[in-house]
């Protein structure tokens, strides 16, 4: 049983998200329209792409993925989709094959440690550039949907039939992305291969450990209540 047979029996019941933050699943809906938007421009601000034309090239065949929708000041402002392995495949890895990017063999063997069919899914975030920055402070919209993202994986590798060990994330990073989550996350961030100019930018095709990650999130959100929490005190 993959994703999309999951999806059809409401496999989202019981997913918790972070405030603010919601699943749009269907094209019809408003916030999956809004979601895709901010991707697009995101994606044509950095130059990945001249024309939502080119965009749509590119993401068409993928509209069967869900987004994580990220609302402040009553708008969207970020997103995530979420590719599922069927009936596709991962983006990075069909890329990977095509030799748009390059994972060596020690990356095929990290992907080997994956369950791709029932713990992995891909994911790409987007942010309105007026709510970036901030990237130490587990509250920005950035921060919050990779919390969301990592909320998503872990709900369905729990509740996968296949009893999913180590859920993974399969993700194509610009190498300043690739650098900050590295220093953010740590070992949770795994290069597959080297970086090469993909879509116009430094791209590294990465596998990142979920349950590692969320340990991360839990140290810094506790040490964020600490300090205020000093601060408080000592005010």
């Amino acid at each position: 049983m993959g994703f999309n047979d999951l999806r059809a029996e409401n496999y989202h019941a019981g997913l918790v998200l972070p405030r603010g933050v919601e699943l749009a699943v269907s094209p019809l809906d408003p916030a999956w329209q809004a979601a895709r938007m901010i991707e697009a421009l995101a994606f044509i601000e950095r130059g990945y792409f001249t024309s939502m034309k080119e965009y749509d090239a590119k993401y068409q065949q993928y509209d069967d993925a869900f987004f994580l929708a990220a609302e402040r000041d009553d708008h969207i402002v970020g997103s995530v989709r979420v590719l599922e392995p069927r009936p596709r495949g991962f983006m990075t890895i069909n890329d990977a094959l095509r030799g748009e990017l390059i994972i060596t063999d020690e990356g095929w063997r990290l992907l080997g440690e994956c369950d791709l069919e029932n713990g992995a899914i891909e994911c790409n975030i987007a942010v309105n550039p007026a709510y970036r920055g901030g990237s130490r402070d587990p509250e920005n919209v950035s921060n919050i949907l990779v919390a969301g993202a990592v909320a998503y994986l872990l709900h369905f590798a729990a509740r996968s039939p296949a009893q999913v060990a180590r859920p993974y994330f399969i993700v194509s990073f610009d190498k300043g992305v690739f650098t900050l989550f590295r220093r953010m996350y740590g070992e949770a961030v795994q290069a597959l291969g080297p970086s090469v100019d993909y879509l116009g930018s430094e791209t590294v095709p990465t596998r990142l450990d979920a349950l590692m990650m969320y340990d991360s999130m839990l140290r810094r959100r506790y040490d964020k209540a600490t300090l205020g929490g000093q601060a408080k005190n000592e005010s």
